[in-house]
């Protein structure tokens, strides 16, 4: 059995309730999703798929949602973190960004450069890239640039 994780951030601050209740409407009916924040204790059993919310200090983007789940159990295709975020964008009515690793949709980048993102913003696939951006570089100026979409990205059927 194998397990994946990464980052999604979003544009709105939700509860975790609902961002559980998204992500069972994902996967196969009676497996477990536990979502928390950063302050509660993790039980010793958690589910296929739990995840936990931190606060940002950058308004436009003000929660990230850290995803670890059993990609076996969990069969959500070849691309688990663009299908979690696109449904999550959908859901909610939101816009993300992931912190990802690069793909060959993605076009020539450097995949050595961490600041490469992929973004799902009104319901379109970007590269984006993150340069700059307080959020990732930990700084509290508040003159920072934010998220700048580079082109739009044809993303391969996500559901295979």
């Amino acid at each position: 059995m194998s397990n994946s994780a990464f980052d999604v951030i979003l544009s709105s601050q939700l509860d975790a309730k609902d961002i559980e209740l998204a992500l069972t409407e994902l996967i196969p009916r009676g497996l477990k999703v536990d979502v928390f924040t950063t302050d509660d204790d993790l039980p010793d059993e958690v589910g296929a798929i739990w995840s936990y919310t931190s606060e940002t200090s950058d308004p436009a983007w003000p929660c990230i949602l850290n995803v670890i789940f059993f990609s076996d159990e969990c069969k959500l295709g070849s691309y688990p973190d663009l299908r979690i975020a696109k449904h999550l964008s959908e859901r909610f009515s939101m816009d993300v960004f992931l912190w990802t690793n690069t793909y060959p949709f993605m076009g020539d980048i450097d995949p050595q450069d961490p600041y490469w993102s992929l973004a799902y913003i009104s319901q379109q696939w970007y590269l984006a890239s993150t340069a700059r951006m307080s959020l990732l570089m930990g700084w509290a100026d508040e003159q920072s640039a934010s998220i700048n979409l580079v082109r739009p990205v044809i993303i391969p059927d996500i559901m295979k």
